[in-house]
C-alpha cells in the first residue's frame, strides 16, 4: 500500500522542468502530493547534470540540496 512520506525519484528532466517553471522541488511536491515527500537522485543523474556544464549549475545546486537524498546506482 502506498503511503505518506512518498519516496519521489528525479531525473534531470524533473529537475530541470522545476527550474523552467520557477518550482521549488520539496514544496512542489507536498503541494501536489498533500503529503511529506522525501526526493532522491541517483549518482547517475547526478554525473549527467555535472557533465552537460555550467549550463547546468542550478540544477547541480538543487540535485545537492540537503533535502534531497542520494541513492547509488547498482549498473
Amino acid at each position: 500500500s502506498l503511503g505518506p512520506p512518498y519516496h519521489v525519484l528525479m531525473d534531470t528532466n524533473f529537475i530541470n522542468f522545476s527550474i523552467q517553471n520557477k518550482i521549488d522541488i520539496v514544496s512542489g511536491m507536498m503541494d501536489c502530493l498533500y503529503a511529506k515527500c522525501i526526493p532522491y537522485v541517483t549518482d547517475c543523474v547526478m554525473g549527467e547534470l555535472e557533465k552537460l556544464g555550467s549550463k547546468f549549475r542550478v540544477a547541480v545546486r538543487i540535485a545537492r540540496d540537503p533535502r534531497v537524498q542520494r541513492l547509488s546506482c547498482t549498473h
